[in-house]
């Protein structure tokens, strides 16, 4: 198929007025720079030169901000809500200091 295309193309290409041409040969380039750019950036996730990368699913752990209100407020972090008897779940557990 891909050789039909091209054949398609070179017939095509002899029918365009000469004005046209550089038209049809920016287009071409435009496409050959954009598959260059994206066949580079598959290149450039490589673990060795992006230490970022290699940590990437090192953590298995679900819960790293577990208990992270009362780290950050305090002890009190966690009864705010239930003096008000309001309760959230959204699949983990969320903590709000509401002051009345």
């Amino acid at each position: 198929m891909a050789k039909e295309i091209k054949e398609r193309l070179f017939i095509t290409i002899e029918e365009i007025p000469e004005n046209k041409l550089g038209e049809v040969l920016d287009f071409m380039e435009f496409l050959l720079e954009k598959e260059r750019r994206n066949s580079k950036k598959r290149f450039d996730l490589d673990p060795g030169r992006d230490p970022i990368l290699e940590f990437i699913g090192g953590v298995s752990h679900g819960s790293l901000a577990k208990d992270i209100d009362s780290e950050l407020y305090g002890e009190n972090a966690r009864s705010s809500l239930s003096i008000l008897g309001v309760g959230l779940h959204c699949g983990t557990e969320m903590n709000l200091d509401i002051r009345m």
